[in-house]
């Protein structure tokens, strides 16, 4: 019987380097991309600069992107299609808007997926001035009004959702781009690639969901490519009960 006993705990210690194998090889999406940075070269600060970085899921499961996000207001970014089959190609454009800036300027965009994976695309560009335009003339820019500053959510009962509406209107000359929303300490969440036209407004619908009881402390950071107000922030008050 000692005998036996010991040959069969051999037998699991044995085994156990298998099992370990096999549960480390889990398949999974994978984005791999042809390039991550890219240079503009020099440009003068009139006109949008647009770049399209390709991708391939090299996974052997289906992945999904979840938030595509530019560090600065010069840039906006979005993604042509979020859920790629393994090898499927996809690609993230590149919005460089470089108004309002002079000398080397330089931006980037995380791109994150569900899988827990994250590639961190640049662009650059050497601004050389507004193309010879005299000092006089005012370069088209945009300006963003956010109605209101504040949101009274009322009474809310612990883990009901919200509705409330924002309206985003652009007063200036330019295009406004709305490109990122972020909601207290969360990552931010691209927005469409359309800009806002002169006088032109937008509705905005957000859910607030009461997660704890007592007084709602929270708020909405709306980025845009605004070069006087870049970022608005809207304060959000209520009671959760």
């Amino acid at each position: 019987m000692e005998i036996k006993r010991r040959l069969l705990a051999a037998a699991i210690i044995l085994s156990l380097p298998v099992c370990l194998a096999v549960n480390d090889s889990y398949v999974t999406g994978r984005m791999e991309f042809a390039g991550k940075s890219h240079d503009f070269g020099k440009i003068n600060s009139i006109g949008k600069k647009e770049h399209k970085f390709e991708f391939k899921n090299t996974g052997d499961a289906k992945l999904t992107i979840s938030a595509v996000t530019p560090s600065c207001g010069c840039t906006a970014a979005v993604v042509g299609k979020k859920e790629l089959e393994p090898g499927e190609k996809g690609a993230v454009n590149v919005v460089f808007d470089p108004s309002g800036n002079s000398g080397v300027l330089e931006s980037s965009v995380l791109v994150s997926t569900e899988e827990g994976q994250s590639e961190t695309l640049s662009v650059r560009a050497e601004i050389i001035g507004a193309g010879g335009l005299p000092k006089n003339v005012r370069l088209p820019s945009p300006s963003i009004r956010v109605r209101p500053k504040t949101v009274n959510l009322g009474r809310l009962k612990a883990g009901e959702m919200k509705l409330y509406n924002v309206i985003v209107e652009n007063r200036g000359d330019g295009d406004l781009f709305v490109f990122n929303l972020t909601s207290g300490d969360n990552g931010g969440k691209p927005l469409s690639r359309h800009p806002i036209s002169k006088g032109k407004k937008v509705e905005l619908k957000f859910f607030y969901r009461a997660d704890e009881k007592g007084s709602v402390v929270d708020n909405v950071v709306i980025s845009s490519n605004d070069p006087v107000h870049p970022q608005v922030r809207i304060r959000l008050k209520g009671i959760v009960e």
